[in-house]
């Protein structure tokens, strides 16, 4: 069941493309998430590397029940800036990165029971009464720690503009602006039901 849908995070200026995966890798081992890289591609343009990213997050919450988080990361016109970064002259990435994430619960229940007439009867009464119970605790796991992710994913870039000061001659003006306050970072949600 999908409980997290195509849930989304944009931003435009500086950044560290290697600190950004680290922070979710970071995430990934507090969870306890097996991650799985599904998709790597990298192009070069005249405008910078343009880079998607496609990762898989897996989690078992009990026997039965499963954690699934897919997360693309779009990155493009990904350029090296130097600039000063607390106070340090500094080499970071600057450009447009977009985030997505969904959330999803899966409940593995085959090859658990016999096929004989009376254990499928008792198979019933156990999802119906049993499992349904266990199942409702998982969902908001789900969903908490997707939001836990972008969260950590908004904050760390949205620091970038409060640490960065650009040197003489360097970069393009794009301190990090999310579109919450006034810039170009916007996060965008759809809860299923």
């Amino acid at each position: 069941e999908l409980y997290v849908d195509d849930t989304s995070l944009e931003y435009e200026g500086y950044f560290s493309y290697e600190e950004l995966l680290r922070l979710i890798d970071d995430w990934a081992k507090k969870y306890d998430y097996y991650k799985t890289v599904k998709s790597h591609k990298e192009k070069i343009t005249p405008k910078g590397r343009n880079i998607a990213l496609g990762l898989e997050f897996h989690r078992q919450f009990s026997h039965i029940h499963f954690s699934f988080i897919a997360v693309e990361i779009e990155v493009e016109n990904m350029t090296d800036q130097y600039v000063e970064l607390d106070g340090i002259r500094t080499k970071v990435n600057e450009g447009e990165v977009e985030v997505a994430f969904n959330g999803f619960l899966f409940t593995h229940l085959k090859g658990r029971w016999e096929t004989k007439a009376n254990v499928a009867f008792v198979r019933k009464i156990i999802d119906k009464f049993i499992y349904k119970l266990e199942r409702s605790k998982y969902p908001g796991t789900v969903v908490k720690e997707t939001h836990d992710l972008l969260n950590q994913i908004k904050a760390f870039l949205n620091l970038y503009k409060h640490r960065i000061k650009e040197l003489p001659g360097h970069g393009h003006g794009h301190g990090g602006h999310d579109r919450e306050q006034g810039g170009r970072q916007e996060q965008h949600e759809h809860a299923a039901e």
